[in-house]
């Protein structure tokens, strides 16, 4: 059976002093903070790599985009989300 909590109330339980323990970043003391550090970290690394790995400069929207470019950037990020990043590499390159 076991309990029936959902992602939310997982996400604000306080870690446990031993899952304290060796952080070296003091003001986390959730799981939900853990976790959106962690993902800021999964960010950062995914712009180094797209950056330096595959030499794409970092992107922006500018003034010249549309709501269909940005249509075709979600449907690229959301199938990168899925592991294929050549849609995402392809729409920054071209």
């Amino acid at each position: 059976m076991g309990l029936d909590l959902d992602e939310s109330e997982l996400g604000q339980t306080p870690m446990n002093i031993e899952q304290l323990i060796g952080l070296k970043i003091p003001m986390i003391h959730t799981h939900a903070q853990i976790n959106a550090y962690e993902q800021a970290n999964i960010n950062e690394a995914l712009r180094w790599l797209m950056q330096y790995t595959f030499g794409l400069a970092r992107f922006s929207w500018g003034a010249h985009s549309t709501g269909e470019v940005r249509k075709i950037y979600m449907l690229a990020i959301q199938q990168a989300e899925a592991g294929d990043y050549e849609p995402l590499i392809y729409f920054a390159q071209h």
